[in-house]
């Protein structure tokens, strides 16, 4: 943790809405200094916002190096920002596919590769959303599940390689969550829940602890259903 009367920073992506947005939020809130990553900015003055287009493999290099270069430090890397692609492979066309490997998966190992001289010089930390369909596959989520299964992959890599130089890595794997404002679904998890947690992760890990992945299930189900996306809302 950085000396006292230092900000702790975090960059988080996707940050401009739903549960990035509810991560933002709540470690401001603890006392945090938010570097924002987005595709379209919130103008709101807390956040320190930068523009990215996720489905440019240039550009998530150049921002985060930008980062690097306006706020000295970066103690942790909290990446959110996702494509939810879901369609049945006949309909899965090179351009759709692309865009969601680049989106879930290559702009984050590229960001994080950025980082890594922050993250190493303030024992940073790494916290990547995943999902529960990274495992639990699904009709139509080819792509989904495929780059949610890629991060998983990249955390444990991650953290071999660089928990001896001080940065630990974790993913998180939430069920269903009520991303959109109209969703009050009591069988999903709320924004500001899984926002807790995270936050938890961030603020109050025991230095000498690594945790490689959380999962996180709603309280309660929905009735089974036979296929499907609903699928995943019963794990």
């Amino acid at each position: 943790m950085p000396a006292s009367g230092i900000d702790r920073v975090a960059v988080i992506t996707g940050s401009n809405r739903a549960t990035g947005y509810a991560i933002a939020r709540r470690l401001h809130g603890l006392g945090w200094s938010v570097v924002s990553i987005n595709r379209t900015l919130r103008g709101e003055p807390w956040l320190h916002e930068h523009l990215c287009d996720f489905t440019d493999d240039d550009s998530p290099i150049a921002v985060a190096d930008d980062i690097r270069r306006t706020h000295g430090r970066v103690d942790a890397f909290v990446s959110t920002s996702v494509t939810r692609e879901l369609c049945e492979v006949e309909d899965l066309s090179p351009a759709r596919l692309n865009d969601a490997v680049r989106i879930n998966f290559t702009s984050v190992v590229q960001t994080v590769r950025v980082l890594l001289p922050e993250l190493r010089r303030a024992n940073g930390l790494v916290v990547l959303l995943g999902s529960h369909a990274g495992s639990r596959h699904f009709e139509g989520g080819t792509a989904y599940s495929a780059t949610k299964a890629a991060l998983k992959a990249f955390v444990e890599t991650l953290l071999l390689e660089e928990r001896p130089r001080g940065v630990r890595s974790t993913l998180v794997s939430p069920g269903a969550i009520a991303n959109f404002a109209d969703d009050d679904s009591p069988d999903k998890m709320s924004t500001d829940s899984v926002a807790r947690c995270v936050a938890a992760l961030l603020s109050e890990m025991p230095e000498d602890t690594a945790i490689g992945e959380v999962e996180l299930r709603p309280a309660r189900i929905p009735r089974p259903q036979v296929s499907g996306l609903d699928r995943l809302r019963h794990v």
